[in-house]
């Protein structure tokens, strides 16, 4: 399933550019990952394979972060995380793009816009779709407002979509 957000920052592009591809930015974007993906998951009823009993209990096992593609109005980091759910079975991975776009010289876009994908050969029951999105949709917007508090030092300006 494809989710897509946009949250307007206060902030121009260097700077947020700057705070996202920081020194120590692949520490603390784990850490907003595995947060996000945790809080959205809470609360969910089971989400797992058809007879796996129980609620999620599952974390993130791996986040992964490629290089950035930079052009003069944009910036394109590609992350992927992979989540272990109950009993070690594996739960939708989460492939996207995390882009920062200049709205001028004191605002930028940043849009977080990917698929979750359900792990092939796993017996997953109709209505686990719906909560699923669900929760897929809050992982998406919590993360994109802990990164956009991250990147401007504020809460953001205008959730888009």
């Amino acid at each position: 399933m494809f989710i897509d957000h946009v949250v307007v920052i206060e902030a121009g592009l260097s700077a947020a550019r700057s705070r996202l591809l920081g020194p120590a930015h692949r520490d603390w974007l784990r850490d907003a990952c595995g947060e996000a993906y945790v809080t959205g998951m809470t609360g969910t009823r089971r989400l797992s394979p058809a007879g796996a009993a129980g609620e999620h209990a599952g974390g993130l096992a791996r986040v992964v972060l490629l290089a950035p593609v930079e052009s003069d109005d944009t910036v394109t980091l590609p992350v992927r995380w992979e989540a272990l759910g109950v009993m070690g079975h594996l739960y939708p991975v989460f492939e996207a793009s995390l882009t920062l776009t200049s709205l001028g010289e004191t605002r930028t876009a940043l849009r977080l816009s990917g698929a979750f994908r359900l792990p092939l050969g796993d017996p997953w029951e109709p209505n686990d779709a719906t909560l699923l999105h669900r929760a897929a949709t809050a992982t998406v917007r919590l993360l994109a407002s802990a990164l956009s508090t991250r990147l401007c030092g504020t809460c953001p300006v205008a959730a888009v979509a």
